[in-house]
């Protein structure tokens, strides 16, 4: 029967992993505002613009003007940082929490972040 059909469907389609996110919205920092941090050659940051509230990112200490340094020991390279930080998200297994290094006013800070998969 077709109730019996749409209500095993979206028991499959609840089931699907849907990824882990962060909760933020943000961008890789420009080459002019990385010079001045002294990320490193080939290093870049990821400028938080907005943490969702009630997201991973926020939950975790992560604000709105912070720059992500490190996710979970690994440093952003350059030009690639939005994609590499979502590859490594998607690594994290479910639950996990992840060490993340911002700079802040001027002073790093670590934030524990605990990837979730948002329902």
């Amino acid at each position: 029967p077709m109730e019996q059909l749409e209500a095993q469907w979206k028991k499959y389609v609840l089931d699907l992993d849907g990824g882990r996110y962060l909760g933020s919205r943000g961008r890789e920092l420009t080459d002019e505002e990385a010079g001045p941090l002294s990320l490193g050659t080939g290093y870049s940051g990821v400028v938080i613009e907005e943490a969702v509230p009630e997201g991973v990112a926020a939950k975790g200490g992560i604000r709105a003007g912070d720059v992500l340094l490190r996710f979970d020991g690994k440093r952003f390279p350059r030009h690639d940082a939005m994609n590499r930080m979502r590859v490594w998200m998607q690594d994290v297994p479910q639950g996990r929490a992840v060490k993340v290094q911002v700079l802040r006013d001027g002073k790093e800070v670590e934030c524990a972040c605990r990837c979730d998969t948002p329902r």
